[in-house]
């Protein structure tokens, strides 16, 4: 009967497992703390740059896993001091920026202890908006790697701990830094802690 309709049997295949597949979306919530290098310099002894400063945002994140192979889409928001600094003094002009950023992935599990923690590789594009005081919005775009070691905590809900590296182009634009200064990639170092929801 199968050999004579393969497409009966394709049908089966597909309805027995979408229970299993169901199971494999997810809702998280992050909180991530970061800090961002280069962004602008000078070429003085000691010198200054200007970055932002240290925020912390708060996120969703959106997955669906089959197997090893994951994929997401993340969206977080964040409120960010711009500071100016040497390696002896800084400056610190409070919540002078806003970020909004989106970022797909993929993910790929690199191992697990049975049902308990598993190590994963995260990569994907990432793009942020910044703007000032809530205007002169400015669209940055980069991408992101990083890695997670994620624990069950009950039957539907899992922690999660990551660190990350991001590369964009400088928040800054053409002439808007002091003389003598100069724009440079933003680099962004983080660690994320996140509870996932299995749905």
């Amino acid at each position: 009967m199968t050999a004579r309709h393969p497409g009966l049997l394709l049908i089966g295949l597909v309805l027995a497992s979408q229970p299993r597949l169901a199971g494999q979306w997810s809702l998280a919530v992050e909180a991530t703390a970061s800090y961002y290098d280069g962004v602008s310099g000078d070429s003085g002894a000691d010198p200054t740059a200007f970055r932002p400063h240290h925020p912390t945002s708060v996120g969703l994140r959106v997955d669906r896993r089959f197997g090893r192979l994951g994929f997401g889409f993340g969206a977080s928001l964040a409120t960010a001091d711009l500071i100016a600094e040497n390696s002896s003094i800084g400056a610190i002009l409070k919540d002078a920026l806003d970020l909004f950023e989106v970022a797909p992935e993929v993910a790929l599990r690199l191992g697990h202890t049975g049902p308990g923690a598993a190590a994963r590789v995260h990569a994907g594009p990432l793009i942020d908006v910044w703007s000032r005081a809530g205007d002169d919005t400015r669209t940055r775009a980069g991408g992101q790697v990083g890695v997670s070691l994620e624990s069950p905590v009950s039957r539907r809900f899992a922690g999660s701990l990551r660190v990350a590296a991001a590369l964009t182009s400088s928040l800054f634009r053409e002439g808007e830094l002091p003389p003598g200064f100069e724009r440079r990639a933003m680099w962004r170092r983080s660690v994320s802690l996140g509870l996932r929801y299995r749905l």
